[in-house]
């Protein structure tokens, strides 16, 4: 397959990574030479040297025969105008992304009508993102799945925990509805699991826990997880993700403080959100957190440029007995240094677009198979969680899962048919139609068929 990404930044350098890793035939187009110059050296790509946006370029990057063209640079304009472009000289499928809140509305409306296919919004993804971290103030992740009817979330199992020293089989001795939900991966000192009913669960385990959102919720408690709702927030930087934010908090009825340094953009949220209360000003200077009670919030959300200062903040955050904490971070780099810094849930908006990005190529190359809906990947990205369409004509369908012969460090997490949620047993069969949670440690999933063994 041949893709053509445009831009060298944050998520160019990300897609380059991830889909050159996969023997992907990746053509970087970037107009910063130095830039160019240091992907070429760290990856198995092609480059070409230019402005995206004009019809040389693009043509000298042989875009007729691209299979995906994914246009993200910081320009939305360009994004665009590199997708209409690349469309009508062949390219097969375009993706832009676009950053700018006020061009979501239009883009959605017109989408497809400019040849472009998917318009991408890493900001607005990665609000959501919090927004469903919000609901489990306890928990590090949480994905969703089956259109919100089952979440996958990760919890630290603390000294004491009603199952530490459990084995898998013996949790229904702690919660009632142990067949509602699936601990489908557990992370200890380094190391990742994929655990059965022999596994013994201990403190200071990660466990990435998934199932029906109701018993998942009282499952949460077990675990420790704090019930106490969020009411109130302060997040810190107008960012574009703050500008989608912000008026979901709102209809969530959660109080809102923001501080932004530029008056103007400050002006423009407090204009577009009159519920929510905006403060001019540096919030990484703790006179003024402390003049606007910091203190007294449930949830602290950084979101400045600046990734060194949203880790200060998160941290001070936490000293301070604030319940949940919420880091936007740009450098994947300095994640293995956030466990030494007890970060609680760190949203890296680049990564949860290349997530997006590898969902799409996988579903192109196995375009005949089962359908791939959600993709995650969670465990310091070892394992990769993904939501399939079982298709008709899959190896799967008719068979009870005591049947299948998986591959190894592969587990079927839930399966959701006619509205319910399963959590599977060995007994239980398959049907085309199906959606399940497929979760998997190092191993590329493209296609449902390719969880069997032979």
């Amino acid at each position: 397959m041949k893709i053509s990404i445009v831009g060298a930044g944050a998520v160019g350098s990300a897609l380059c990574e991830d889909l050159s890793s996969k023997q992907y035939d990746v053509t970087l187009i970037e107009k910063d030479a130095h830039k160019l110059e240091d992907l070429l050296a760290n990856y198995d790509i092609m480059g070409v040297l230019g402005n995206a946006a004009t019809i040389s370029v693009l043509e000298e990057a042989n875009i007729k025969d691209c299979d995906v063209f994914i246009a993200v640079t910081n320009y939305d304009e360009i994004n665009l105008m590199a997708s209409i472009v690349a469309k009508e000289l062949g390219a097969k499928y375009t993706i832009a992304r676009v950053s700018n809140p006020e061009y979501t509305d239009y883009l959605n409306f017109s989408n497809g009508k400019l040849g472009i296919d998917l318009i991408v919004n890493p900001e607005l993804e990665a609000a959501t993102e919090m927004l469903n971290n919000l609901d489990y103030p306890s928990a590090f992740s949480v994905e969703s799945f089956f259109r919100g009817r089952a979440h996958l979330i990760s919890l630290d199992v603390s000294e004491g925990s009603q199952i530490d020293g459990l084995a898998l089989s013996q949790l229904g001795a702690v919660f009632d509805h142990i067949d509602k939900i699936l601990i489908c991966v557990v992370e200890r000192q380094g190391e990742i699991f994929i655990p059965y009913g022999d596994f013994v669960i201990r403190a200071n385990d990660r466990v990435y826990v998934t199932g029906d959102t109701q018993q998942l919720r009282e499952f949460y408690k077990v675990l420790g997880g704090s019930t106490k709702k969020i009411r109130s927030t302060m997040i810190v930087g107008a960012s574009n993700i703050a500008f989608h934010l912000v008026p979901k908090l709102i209809q969530r009825k959660i109080a809102v403080k923001v501080i932004e340094r530029k008056e103007e953009k400050a002006l423009r949220l407090a204009a577009e959100n009159e519920e929510a209360v905006v403060i001019v000003g540096d919030g990484t200077h703790p006179d003024l957190l402390f003049e606007e009670y910091l203190e007294n919030f449930d949830a602290l959300i950084t979101l400045t440029g600046i990734d060194e200062e949203n880790i200060v903040l998160s941290i001070l955050a936490k000293r301070l007995g604030i319940g949940k904490t919420l880091t936007k971070m740009d450098r994947v780099a300095l994640i293995e240094y956030t466990g030494l810094m007890d970060l609680e849930t760190v949203v890296i908006p680049h990564q949860l677009f290349a997530d997006r990005i590898i969902h799409l190529v996988r579903s192109f190359v196995r375009s005949y198979g089962s359908n791939i809906e959600k993709f995650y990947r969670i465990a310091n990205n070892q394992v990769e969680a993904i939501e399939f369409t079982v298709a008709s004509d899959s190896r799967l369908v008719g068979k009870s899962l005591i049947e299948i012969n998986l591959v190894d460090n592969v587990m079927i997490g839930s399966i959701f048919r006619q509205g319910q949620i399963i959590i599977p047993s060995g007994h239980d069969q398959l049907q085309a139609g199906d959606r399940l949670i497929i979760v998997a440690y190092q191993r590329d999933i493209s296609d449902l068929d390719d969880i069997l063994r032979g």
